[in-house]
């Protein structure tokens, strides 16, 4: 082989090899990138884990007052005791099914509701801004947490206290109530409740009236002044609202009492053989709902006026000391007066005896 050919073989041969060395060199250099890219994705993903942490699942949580409703739930509680400004409302089951529940907890039957009434909300509340209220988390009956929120005291007015009322537009209400539409036809009345009045903050019927308006919030006794004004019924004053509204604008002027109260005050200095508050007179007059005793009845009897032998109490036995004790007392007091002679004790046991006998038949 001369020397050309030697030189070209030569030449070949190296530029072959240098070519498969190319090749692998950039085999590698693709798989290095490939590496690279994986490491940093990987590094990326890492990164974005610790930056971004997984969301905690309380134990225990309070959704708040959702309407009327306090509402939560817990991971392991079977009751919750609801508080008000410290004040016991109610205690629940804390194992009631909620659908949106079944994304976080392992049971979605993990969660309780109370729905609140006007009877949950003392009326002293209702002068604060605000109202606390607590839940304490039970396992059998074993105390596992506390959550505490508030919420504003318009909220459980809207919320509570006047959801039940009626939202209707009263024309007759809504045109005698303000002097300035009284010239105004009824759907022209309607038309301004829907363009003005609401935005004026307006009162459309009598029951808005009494339960939202400043100057009708005082205490008010609709069962004594119902018993007490017979009158009033027979008027077509049957119900709260008519009754409270009545008083602030007719029966304040009539001196007409608004409660048992002020009839304590009135006649107490006259010296009363009981205080008609200790019973709740609306049992009494239930209990001799047979002889038609009246509320007046009632408090002739607290004055020491028998007009009908009344069931104070609910038993033949505790109505036999209650006149005993009324007759006692009785003549103890009208001697005190010097109105009656001495009396052996064989003799106050008669005359209280006697008492409790009218009142047995």
């Amino acid at each position: 082989m001369d020397k050309n050919k030697i030189e070209e073989a030569v030449v070949a041969k190296s530029t072959a090899s240098v070519g498969k060395e190319s090749t692998v060199n950039n085999q590698l250099n693709t798989k290095d990138s490939d590496m690279k890219n994986k490491v940093a994705k990987e590094a990326s993903v890492e990164v974005g884990q610790k930056t971004n942490p997984p969301i905690k699942i309380p134990d225990v949580f309070i959704d708040g007052l959702v309407g009327d409703a306090i509402q939560g739930w817990a991971k392991k509680a079977d009751t919750v005791t609801i508080f008000i400004e410290d004040t016991k409302i109610a205690t629940v089951s804390c194992k009631e099914y909620r659908e949106d529940l079944k994304a976080i907890l392992q049971d979605p039957n993990s969660s309780f509701s109370y729905t609140l009434t006007k009877s949950d909300i003392d009326k002293k509340w209702l002068v604060l801004s605000q109202l606390s209220i607590s839940v304490n988390f039970l396992e059998a009956e074993l105390l596992i947490d506390t959550l505490e929120f508030t919420v504003s005291i318009e909220q459980i007015k809207e919320e509570v206290i006047y959801k039940d009322l009626d939202k209707e537009l009263d024309v007759e209400f809504y045109k005698s109530h303000y002097p300035d539409l009284a010239e105004l036809s009824t759907s022209q009345l309607k038309q301004h409740w829907l363009s003005n009045g609401k935005k004026e903050k307006r009162y459309q019927n009598k029951a808005i009236f009494v339960a939202k308006s400043l100057h009708m919030q005082f205490d008010f006794d609709y069962a004594f002044y119902k018993h007490f004004y017979p009158d009033l019924i027979v008027a077509g004053i049957d119900n709260e609202v008519d009754a409270k509204f009545h008083w602030f604008f007719h029966g304040k002027e009539e001196g007409r009492l608004k409660g048992l109260e002020e009839w304590l005050e009135k006649n107490n200095q006259s010296g009363l053989l009981f205080n008609p508050l200790d019973y709740d007179f609306v049992d009494v007059l239930d209990r001799n709902a047979e002889l038609s005793v009246t509320l007046q009845d009632y408090l002739n009897l607290a004055q020491g006026s028998m007009t009908k032998p009344i069931k104070v109490e609910d038993t033949k036995e505790s109505n036999a000391r209650f006149y005993r004790g009324l007759g006692l007392g009785c003549i103890i007091n009208l001697k005190a007066q010097a109105i009656m002679p001495s009396f052996t004790m064989r003799e106050v046991h008669g005359a209280s005896l006697v008492i409790s006998y009218l009142q047995m038949k």
